[in-house]
């Protein structure tokens, strides 16, 4: 900020002294009317010269903002060349440059991200997948597991079944045999009512001579 020049003031001293001394009064007023001028002269040459630079600081400061000049590093702060200017707006500018220097690095992080976003994206779908695949196999073994258990009781039946079937060929066989022995000893009590009725008839003949 620029710091307006103060106009020189005629103090009491000065009237009185310009009411005794009429020549040295006239010439004494027009000295201040000079200086005054003067001052009045640097004030305005300097606002000239502030409202000057501060046009030129913001017609830069828009150029620079529509066509940066972007390096791809993010670089010192520079050093503004408005040497003039206060250090409020030259560290404003530092600052903007360098935000402006850091949006290359921002868009990669950008880019960066959204691959390793779809990566991520994939490497979801691909364990979704397994995991589906996974509970599939885990159902086909319960599945497979059921079947066994009901083959092995089922075996276990024909197991018993067979060895039911095995006791009951032995218990006909021991039948059979018995029944044979049976038949055989009829026969034998046959063969000798047939002989002890053929002496019968033969006393009984005997005995009617």
């Amino acid at each position: 900020m620029v710091t307006s020049l103060a106009s020189p003031v005629l103090t009491p001293g000065d009237i009185n002294h310009t009411s005794q001394t009429p020549s040295v009064s006239v010439r004494s007023t027009a000295k201040a009317v000079q200086r005054n001028d003067k001052f009045r002269g640097q004030n305005s040459q300097v606002a000239t010269q502030t409202h000057s630079c501060h046009t030129r600081t913001h017609h830069s400061l828009d150029q620079r903002m529509t066509t940066p000049k972007i390096s791809s590093t993010t670089s010192a702060p520079r050093k503004s060349q408005f040497n003039t200017l206060p250090q409020e707006v030259d560290s404003a500018l530092s600052v903007v440059y360098r935000e402006l220097e850091g949006v290359p690095l921002l868009r990669q992080k950008i880019s960066d991200l959204e691959s390793e976003l779809a990566r991520v994206h994939q490497e979801s779908n691909i364990q979704r997948n397994e995991l589906a695949l996974s509970r599939r196999v885990v159902e086909r073994a319960r599945m497979a597991e059921d079947e066994l258990q009901r083959l092995r009781a089922e075996a276990t039946k024909r197991w018993v079944y067979t060895k039911e079937i095995t006791i009951l060929k032995v218990k006909n066989q021991e039948l059979e045999s018995e029944v044979t022995g049976l038949r055989s000893e009829l026969n034998k009590v046959h063969h000798s009512l047939a002989r002890v009725e053929t002496k019968a008839a033969d006393n009984a003949r005997l005995l009617n001579h």
